[in-house]
């Protein structure tokens, strides 16, 4: 004789909206940026570079769901590209986004390059660090991703979506 049990759940909200995603990117930064606590490995390092680069181009498609949704908010859809792309900050994130969407091969005629990925330990276990190279400056993949949804604030918080 065989017992089992078994149980669903249907999470309340399940929209893609703009909000959604938004909100989505928010969790994944906190995730991104706690100490990992499995071990340090080659492939650990190349598992969390991988998430950062999902990272990249998820947050940066908060722009199509605006886009997607400007009549309904109010907004003018050429006014949500036009903002996002005056900012230097998501116009890096969109680079990056195109250039791990399109397998290293970038729109631009000088996009950013992923130099490096390591693992760095720390008191609480490690994190990762990517190093970007844009324009002659080598850059913190991490830093980009904090200041990519610092820009996700500054919008939306302008236009009085949040």
């Amino acid at each position: 004789m065989a017992v089992g049990v078994s149980a669903g759940l249907k999470p309340g909200d399940q929209s893609l909206g703009w909000s959604r995603r938004w909100e989505a990117a928010q969790d994944q930064l906190a995730r991104l940026q706690a100490p990992r606590t499995e071990d340090l490995s080659g492939e650990a390092v190349k598992d969390a570079r991988d998430e950062l680069l999902d990272f990249y181009v998820r947050t940066y498609h908060v722009k199509d769901a605006l886009q997607v949704e400007a009549a309904s908010l109010g907004l003018d859809r050429g006014a949500v590209e036009n903002a996002v792309s005056a900012d230097p900050t998501l116009v890096l994130l969109g680079d990056l986004a195109n250039l791990v969407k399109h397998h290293g091969k970038g729109r631009k005629q000088d996009p950013p390059e992923i130099v490096e990925a390591c693992g760095t330990s720390g008191p609480n276990g490690w994190r990762l660090d990517l190093t970007i190279r844009h324009k002659g400056d080598d850059l913190d993949g991490m830093a980009i991703a904090e200041d990519a949804v610092a820009a996700w604030e500054r919008l939306p918080a302008g236009w009085g979506l949040v």
